[in-house]
């Protein structure tokens, strides 16, 4: 049975409360706006919802009469066939729209002499009425086609989608005319599975079901990706709404989104025009929609210079190569704005190029850790021995911003420096564990350990009497990575030198155990015992 539709304003809730349980009472199905207007696609819900009545029931008040929505609704109803039955509060009918006073009315103003038995038999009257079906079905249609159709004016949802999906899922050729004509059904549901289901053959006729959804956002069968799915064909229609500004900023955007998907050369020449739009929005996402098309490279690096598309611009080139590519990311890592640098450096990270080192290793003194980080990780991809003594020098040059044990930008850098190995870097390394900053010796110190190299041993050894205990930790550790069992005599002095500082102690007597010699396991065992009692 289909539902009875109340029409009301919200000032009059308390009467249509009383209404809602008077029909439930009665055994009729009743549905209402429930906060729907605010919503983005309201008009679409309740144009769908009055299709579906059996009969309109109009609440009428003094606000009522001044009700943009109420006045939608009963207009919209009336042009959609449904019958409309206006119910009177405390109104006279001489108040009425000429159309509505021409209907049959009831008068509910004295809440003790209200009609109810006649609203009653007055609804059943309307809903025993045979409608016309919303969709034309041949008369020599299949059974369970017109059975289907009889399902998709259901009230009930479930039994809307589960008539569609069995149109949907039917390979008959005559199925995709009654497809096309579901695609047009009021309700939305039925509309958005019957064009997901074109779309799926590319047949056009999903056309307006599917730029309905997305004008309205209804995102749960039909998006951007649906409608790159009708193909080539589609693009004629595409580019003509993508080039009128009445479909406002939202649809034209969601259309270029498309037209990516669909870039033949006049998707490409629309998307090109779009560049030059008033609304950034919409050339950010023209930007977005040609990275990768060959012609567009140069349109893209000129949409650089504009400060609404650099960013969308710098993560286009991602898709292209060659020299003046590289020249743009290398101005990027200069500009003032974070973000923008941001943006390059990342590009550059997945695009390296050994022409933007100089550019790279400025960026190592970025301020932002993203843009030194990213740097250094670009850095990694192009590194060769010539490129060593510069990330030596640019590491002296950088401010040490270790605090709270997070890893800075130094820490980056000896981190590449040790993956790459090599003669050139163990010296660099060594000449660090001579460094009059503190922060540089302990952190060569350990470096030398992950190293690996055994010709680090006698400087490491020298370094056991640094004068900060910082640095003899680190040093220890890193003779514990090597397993040097010549370094046991001293490490066991260290780990039994009361005036030794603990953490030193601890670190040697750790190192001692990393050795393992018999020597050194006794000497560890000995600093458990020690360290457990104390």
């Amino acid at each position: 049975m289909r539902h009875v539709f109340i029409s009301y304003c919200h000032e009059d809730a308390d009467f249509v409360h009383v209404l809602e349980d008077q029909l439930k009472q009665a055994s009729f199905a009743v549905w209402k706006d429930r906060e729907l207007r605010a919503g983005d696609d309201w008009h679409a819900e309740i144009e769908s919802a009055i299709r579906l009545a059996s009969a309109v029931i109009l609440v009428l008040s003094e606000t009522a009469l001044t009700s943009e929505y109420v006045n939608f609704e009963w207009a919209f109803a009336a042009g959609a066939g449904v019958p409309i039955l206006p119910l009177l509060l405390k109104i006279k009918a001489d108040r009425l729209h000429p159309r509505l006073r021409a209907l049959q009315f009831l008068d509910f103003s004295n809440y003790m002499l209200r009609p109810w038995d006649e609203l009653t038999r007055s609804l059943k009257v309307l809903a025993n009425v045979e409608r016309q079906l919303t969709m034309a079905v041949p008369r020599d249609a299949p059974r369970f086609i017109q059975k289907a159709a009889q399902e998709l004016d259901s009230p009930n949802a479930d039994e809307r989608i589960a008539a569609i999906e069995m149109l949907a899922e039917n390979h008959d050729p005559s199925v995709l005319e009654i497809l096309a004509e579901a695609s047009k059904h009021p309700a939305p549901d039925v509309r958005d599975r019957a064009a997901e289901a074109l779309a799926e053959v590319q047949d056009l006729r999903a056309l307006p079901a599917i730029m309905d959804a997305i004008r309205y956002k209804r995102w749960d069968r039909l998006n951007v990706s649906t409608l790159a799915k009708l193909g080539d064909a589609a693009v004629p229609n595409l580019v003509t709404m993508l080039r009128d500004p009445a479909q406002g900023v939202h649809v034209r955007r969601c259309i270029a989104m498309a037209l990516e998907d669909l870039r033949n050369n006049e998707a490409v020449n629309a998307l090109h025009e779009l560049l030059k739009s008033p609304e950034g929005e919409l050339r950010i996402q023209a930007v977005k929609s040609l990275a990768g098309e060959p012609r567009a490279l140069p349109w893209i690096l000129e949409a650089l210079q504009d400060k609404d598309t650099d960013w969308a611009a710098i993560k286009a080139l991602q898709k292209y190569r060659g020299p003046e590519v590289v020249a743009a990311l290398v101005e990027g890592l200069k500009n003032p704005e974070l973000s923008i640098r941001q943006a390059a450096v990342g590009v550059l990270k997945e695009v390296p190029d050994a022409n933007a080192i100089p550019a790279l290793m400025e960026a190592l003194r970025d301020e932002d850790n993203v843009v030194s980080w990213d740097a250094c990780a670009a850095i990694e991809k192009v590194i060769d021995s010539s490129t060593i003594p510069a990330l030596f020098q640019v590491l002296e040059q950088i401010p040490n911003t270790y605090t709270g044990g997070n890893i800075n930008t130094r820490d980056k850098i000896i981190d590449l420096l040790v993956g790459f190995k090599g003669e050139i870097v163990l010296n660099g390394l060594l000449a660090l564990l001579k460094h009059p900053d503190v922060s540089f010796r302990g952190r060569a110190a350990y470096a030398l350990g992950e190293l690996g190299d055994q010709a680090a041993l006698l400087a490491l050894h020298l370094a056991l009497k640094d004068p900060d205990e910082r640095v003899r930790s680190r040093v220890a550790r890193a003779i514990g990575m090597l397993k040097d069992a010549s370094a046991v005599p001293d490490l066991i002095a260290i780990s039994q030198n009361e005036g030794e500082f603990h953490g030193v102690r601890e670190a040697a007597a750790n190192a001692l155990a990393s050795i393992g010699t018999r020597e050194a396991r006794i000497a560890h065992k000995d600093w458990q015992r020690y360290d457990k009692e104390r």
